[in-house]
């Protein structure tokens, strides 16, 4: 029925309990498949020896740190090899972590003295913990890149380091923010694509030639950064660039792909092209139409286009009607690509009438709606985007069993269902979709939860325990406590309703393991509960403008000198980088009928102000968001 090792782990749990008077608990956790990593092979995580612990927690429990440092000062002098150099790093750890003043000149020379020892990169993190503390950003970042680059790097430092250190990156000035996403994307290779994209995105011109003749990349491994730095320079106008990055990769890599792809955009002469616009510019939705009429014309006022792109624009109103008879007015002028509708049911009245050969980028926020006509594409942010972006990072977190959590709107079921099947379509199991309904009079839902962590349990395993433990002993009263059956929960609700929610998982035992949601959390109510029990959450967030470079500064400089004080929005943004794309593709690429719906799904995507876009087989914008956590009871952006 089983094997030796469970019943061993039963009885020493009998022999452990047996004198204790009250119901014991015994915690049985199952041995986890093996699944694919996300990071490269990394180091085993060092042993600590038991006399060494015992004086860290003489330290860390009992306070008393002087007697400590004298005994791992003893052992480091006296005891032989390996324990006096563990001792040595031990004894930095708490002169950091104490603050003692010495404790970073210490720990840099005893890094310099074991360069290769298996605590070396910890040294790095107690160091970057220690700078930290003290507001240094520049140094705690530094010894983060050190870290990531250290042979010995194991995959919990990883973790820490790529979650403490994107903020930080995203802060500092371009040069060490490029450092850090770089060393990141060497090691996280489920995700390097996004880490060079996001040092790609940092770059300017400079600091490209200066990593390309200071070689400090390995071009082979990372050419993916010249085509994203490329591509964001296509996409805003800047050719010159466009061709000084081709003449890089030209003398480096000659003969490779990316090379010709990035020289086919500098090669490229702008041509006539039209781009017909279909928005509400009356009616109750005009205020929203001319929102995205001003990103249009914003991003089109660039003098790298001239007088090459024409715009025509259509009314839309609020009739559905009213849009058919716009869209046949802009391809009977002669529109080859086409920006909008706004609404969905007008984008649903047009399906029978779209073009073959013009491309229809809408802006519609219902993504399904794409998949009735091959010429329709949505660019969107809703949150089934947004849902289905959490599935692919849940993927990449090993998160192969989820169980997924929503409410009666039907806005959280559409989120939920987008979820589950993206996480299906990566091979995942959903474990279990439940709505949980709830009222102002009745927030509880402990009794669905705790129905849920029953049927969570693996039956068969019960109850061979419950058979072992009545063989095993008669007088000795057990409970067993199932571990969890699934890997994380996904949350397709408020932040108010997550606030109250999480504490209830804790209550029935569904705890210590992620917690997945939208920007749906951020409703002003998520940290209503300080945000204890969310310390594992991981949600997506949308901020505009996404990313830090010229291109963003040009817009909002350019925005604040034609409409004055105010910010735009985000649907300014989705429609500035909308005809955009269709610019690029049409004008400066000169690409029309079906040439330009293949370049639309390109698989590498479209950089924008609203983050990075690829459109999959379906026409729908896939959306590279942001990911915040709660740390220390605030919202932080997590790596």
């Amino acid at each position: 029925m089983h094997g030796p090792g469970l019943t061993l782990l039963m009885v020493s749990a009998l022999l452990l309990n047996a004198c204790a008077p009250k119901k014991e608990v015994a915690v049985i956790t199952p041995v986890e498949p093996a699944v694919e990593q996300p990071f490269k092979r990394l180091s085993t995580p060092p042993q600590t020896a038991k006399e060494i612990r015992d004086l860290l927690e003489l330290a860390r429990v009992y306070n008393e740190i002087e007697s400590a440092l004298a005994g791992l000062s003893e052992l480091a002098e006296l005891a032989p090899s390996p324990m006096n150099e563990e001792a040595a790093f031990r004894r930095v750890e708490l002169l950091l972590e104490f603050g003692y003043p010495e404790g970073p000149a210490e720990a840099e020379s005893l890094i310099k003295q074991f360069p290769l020892h298996a605590l070396a990169p910890y040294a790095h993190s107690w160091l970057a913990r220690w700078w930290s503390n003290l507001g240094d950003d520049p140094q705690t970042l530094s010894e983060y890149v050190k870290l990531l680059k250290h042979p010995r790097l194991t995959r919990e430092l990883a973790e820490e380091t790529l979650d403490n250190g994107t903020p930080i990156a995203q802060r500092l000035p371009e040069w060490e923010s490029i450092q850090w996403f770089l060393a990141a994307a060497d090691i996280d290779t489920n995700r390097k694509d996004h880490w060079l994209r996001l040092a790609a995105s940092r770059a300017s011109l400079e600091s490209i030639i200066r990593l390309h003749n200071e070689k400090l990349l390995i071009e082979k491994k990372n050419i993916t950064f010249y085509l994203y730095a490329a591509r964001i320079r296509l996409m805003s106008g800047d050719i010159d660039e466009v061709r000084t990055i081709a003449g890089l990769l030209s003398v480096s890599m000659p003969n490779h792909a990316t090379t010709r792809k990035v020289e086919s955009w500098a090669s490229g002469i702008t041509q006539q092209a039209t781009i017909g616009v279909l928005l509400p510019l009356s009616g109750k939705y005009a205020h929203y139409g001319e929102e995205a009429l001003r990103g249009i014309r914003l991003a089109l006022a660039s003098e790298s286009y001239g007088n090459k792109v024409e715009l025509r624009i259509e009314d839309t109103g609020d009739d559905a009607m009213r849009a058919v008879n716009a869209y046949r007015q802009l391809i009977s002028d002669g529109s080859d690509w086409i920006i909008g509708p706004l609404l969905t049911e007008h984008a649903e009245a047009l399906l029978p009438y779209l073009e073959p050969h013009v491309p229809v980028i809408s802006l519609i926020n219902q993504p399904g709606v794409a998949k009735n006509s091959p010429r329709l594409f949505v660019h969107t942010l809703a949150r089934e985007v947004q849902a289905s972006y959490m599935a692919d990072f849940a993927w990449q977190q090993e998160v192969r069993k989820v169980v997924v959590l929503h409410g009666n709107p039907p806005g959280e079921l559409q989120e939920a269902e987008a979820f589950v099947e993206a996480f299906k379509n990566l091979g995942g199991e959903v474990v279990e979709q439940l709505m949980l309904e709830v009222s102002a009079d009745n927030p509880d839902s402990r009794p669905e939860l705790q129905a849920l962590r029953e049927r969570s349990d693996d039956e068969e395993l019960l109850a061979e325990l419950d058979e072992d433990l009545t063989l095993l002993s008669a007088e000795i009263e057990l409970e067993i406590r199932m571990p969890i059956n699934f890997d994380a929960v996904y949350l397709a609700m408020p932040g108010k309703r997550i606030a109250s929610l999480a504490g209830q998982l804790a209550y029935v035992d569904i705890s210590g393991i992620p917690l997945y949601g939208s920007n749906r959390w951020q409703d002003g109510h998520l940290l209503d509960d300080r945000g204890r029990y969310l310390s594992r959450s991981r949600f997506s967030n949308i901020s505009f403008p996404a990313g830090d470079n010229n291109a963003v500064r040009r817009m909002l400089l350019s925005y604040r000198e034609i409409w004055g004080a105010g910010k735009p929005g985000k649907l300014f943004g989705m429609a500035y980088d909308s005809v955009l794309i269709a610019a690029v593709l049409g004008s400066r690429l000169g690409l029309n009928g079906p040439d330009a719906f293949n370049a639309l799904q390109d698989r590498d995507g479209f950089p924008g102000l609203t983050g990075h876009t690829r459109f999959d087989d379906r026409g729908v914008g896939h959306k590279e968001f942001e990911i915040f956590t709660i740390k220390r009871g605030e919202l932080a952006p997590s790596g």
